[in-house]
């Protein structure tokens, strides 16, 4: 799947942080949501993603998720993590999301209305 999403320009959204991190010592990749959280019903799981979802969106970087990797951790609690190069590290930055208004715009490898399926 990592493959595929890469050769494809789609972000991966997952539950297997351990395996899929390992994965991001390339040079680019179009980004990583994992979802901290085990257990959840469907319904729970989206409540999760979907402050990311419209974090990424009010943006306005159609690349924002472009080696980065995001954890959510709750409801409206995520970090985004830069991943500039292989073998440097991560530089992160703690955010919380707040409500604001969606963008029309879908950034690259992530469309919501697909969103939902993967939960």
């Amino acid at each position: 799947m990592w493959k595929y999403a890469l050769d494809h320009d789609f972000a991966v959204l997952t539950i297997n942080a351990r395996d899929f991190i390992e994965l991001l010592d390339v040079a680019v990749h179009p980004g990583l949501i994992v979802l901290r959280e085990s257990g959840l019903s469907r319904d729970e799981q989206w409540d999760r993603i979907k402050p990311v979802v419209e974090h990424v969106k009010n943006s306005g970087d159609r690349d924002f998720l472009v080696n980065k990797l995001i954890e959510i951790t709750g409801t409206g609690q995520f970090e985004v993590r830069e991943i500039p190069q292989p073998g440097h590290g991560f530089v992160s930055s703690v955010v919380e999301s707040r409500p604001q208004q969606l963008q029309r715009d879908r950034p690259m490898g992530l469309a919501e209305p697909h969103a939902r399926e993967f939960c």
